[in-house]
């Protein structure tokens, strides 16, 4: 699929907000927006409506609590993938979020390339949390928790440049997992992008006589 035929719905309360997402998923990526929504209640419509293949909302919206109504949402809409965008950051919501199916976490006042960031990994099948945001989710903790022995090997395939697909293939697991996976290390290193995820495991010698990935 060409992602200029990919579809989103963008919801937000303020119109401005949805004019400028509007205009930077259209001019930075070719993402089709083919509805807004106001409110939860017209997000529940759209969705069902549009079937589209992304939806960037924001957490907070004047009906009710986006993150409450996840389940719900991904229910009219198993294959969108969702984008939070939000005002301020929530840290207690963002695991029950990623649990309940969003795909990203994105605050308002990051810079644009971060929401193109997030926008492209969910569209792509993957999971992002604002570097920032992972940060300060880390922080709260106290400590960067220790990875689990199958995410230390999730993580060591990624840096290698592993699709997701290819990681499951790998360890005979589903694609989804290695999402799932991915989205816990992000929150535990606070570190979402590739690029990061790689330094971490060179600091960490988890490539060290390791094979890359091979091109297709």
């Amino acid at each position: 699929m060409k992602r200029e035929d990919l579809r989103v719905v963008v919801a937000d309360a303020q119109p401005i907000v949805r004019r400028g997402v509007r205009a930077l998923l259209h001019g930075m990526l070719g993402f089709h927006v083919v509805a807004e929504a106001d409110d939860l209640e017209t997000t529940r419509r759209l969705l069902a409506t549009h079937r589209p293949d992304l939806l960037v909302v924001e957490l907070r919206m004047p009906d009710g609590s986006t993150l409450d109504a996840l389940p719900e949402l991904c229910e009219l809409s198993p294959a969108t993938r969702i984008v939070l965008f939000t005002r301020e950051p929530d840290l207690a919501c963002i695991r029950p979020a990623l649990r309940a199916g969003a795909s990203a976490y994105v605050l308002k006042d990051n810079p644009e390339s971060e929401l193109v960031g997030a926008t492209r990994a969910a569209s792509s099948g993957g999971t992002y949390i604002a570097p920032d945001v992972g940060a300060a989710l880390a922080r709260s903790q106290g400590r960067t928790e220790e990875l689990s022995p199958r995410e230390t090997e999730v993580l060591t395939f990624l840096a290698r440049g592993f699709t997701n697909r290819e990681v499951g293939e790998a360890l005979f697991i589903s694609a989804r997992t290695v999402e799932s996976h991915r989205a816990h290390i992000g929150q535990k290193l606070g570190r979402t992008a590739r690029h990061d995820l790689v330094s971490y495991a060179l600091e960490h010698g988890l490539l060290e006589g390791e094979p890359a990935a091979q091109a297709a």
